[in-house]
C-alpha cells in the first residue's frame, strides 16, 4: 500500500478494520513520513524499481497493490515490467497517464513558489485536496497533514513534484493488468473524474465513484474497502 504526495503510511489506518486477514505492507515515498530523504532526483520508474527490490527481498511473488494519487503513479510504473506479480491493482484518486500540459504548469508554479513560501505552499496544497464540506469535517486530519508536511525536507518535496511532472503514460501497461480498479472522487479537483473516465477507455478498468474530494483514503475508508475486489 503506497500513499500519495505529502502523505504517510498512517493515512491507511481507516482501512485496517476492513483488511483483517491480509498481510499488509505499507511503503512510504522518499522523504515522506519516516522514510529517509534522497539527495539525488528520481523518477517514478526509479521508485517502482525500488519497490520491486523490496518485494523480492521479503519473498513475495504475487500480491494486491493499492496506491493513492502519487502512489498510484508508482504502481502504474511497476506494472510496466512486473504486471505478472499483480493479483490486482487499485488506483485511488489516481491515473496511469502522464500529466496534462495544464497540470505540468501547476507543478512548475509549485516549484517556483515553494522555495520562498514553504509553509504557505503546504497549507494551500493540502487544503486543495479536500472539498469545502470535508474541510469543516476533517479539520484535525488536515492540521496533522500540514504539520507533517512542514517537517519535510524541501528537497524531498521538489524531487516528488518533478517526478510526477515528468512521468510518462502507462495506459498500455495498465490495459494488461488483471483486476484493475479505479476509485474516483466525484469532486476531486486534482485527478478529475472525467480524466479517469477517459483513461478507462484505454485500460478497461473498473470504476467506482465516491462523493468526495482527493483524499478519499482518509475521508471515506469504508467506501474504498467496499469497492476493492479482493475484499470479500
Amino acid at each position: 500500500m503506497l500513499h500519495g504526495f505529502l502523505g504517510y503510511k498512517q493515512q491507511w489506518n481507516g482501512l485496517l478494520p476492513f483488511l483483517k486477514g491480509f498481510n499488509l505492507i505499507f511503503i512510504e515515498l522518499p522523504g515522506h513520513g519516516n522514510s529517509a530523504s534522497q539527495d539525488e532526483p528520481y523518477s517514478i520508474e526509479d521508485l517502482a524499481n525500488e519497490i520491486n527490490t523490496l518485494i523480492e527481498s521479503i519473498g513475495v511473488s504475487k500480491f494486491h497493490a493499492v496506491g493513492h494519487s502519487m502512489g498510484g503513479y508508482v504502481w502504474s510504473a511497476f506494472a510496466k515490467a512486473q504486471s505478472n506479480k499483480l493479483l490486482s491493482l487499485t488506483l485511488i484518486n489516481s491515473v496511469g497517464t502522464r500529466d496534462t500540459d495544464q497540470r505540468k504548469e501547476v507543478r512548475n508554479h509549485s516549484l517556483n513558489f515553494i522555495d520562498k513560501y514553504q509553509e504557505t505552499y503546504m497549507k494551500m496544497a493540502i487544503g486543495n485536496l479536500f472539498t469545502v464540506q470535508e474541510k469543516s469535517v476533517h479539520k484535525g486530519i488536515i492540521r496533522d497533514m500540514i504539520n507533517k508536511a512542514k517537517e519535510m525536507d524541501i528537497t524531498s518535496v521538489r524531487h516528488a513534484i518533478v517526478a510526477m511532472r515528468d512521468r510518462p503514460s502507462y495506459s498500455n501497461e495498465l490495459s494488461k493488468v488483471k483486476n484493475l480498479i479505479y476509485i474516483a472522487g466525484e469532486e476531486d479537483e486534482v485527478v478529475p473524474l472525467n480524466r479517469i473516465k477517459e483513461e478507462i477507455k484505454l485500460t478497461r478498468g473498473d470504476l467506482f465513484v465516491i462523493a468526495c474530494g482527493h483524499m478519499s483514503l482518509v475521508t471515506h475508508p469504508e467506501e474504498i474497502a467496499r469497492n476493492m475486489h479482493f475484499i470479500e
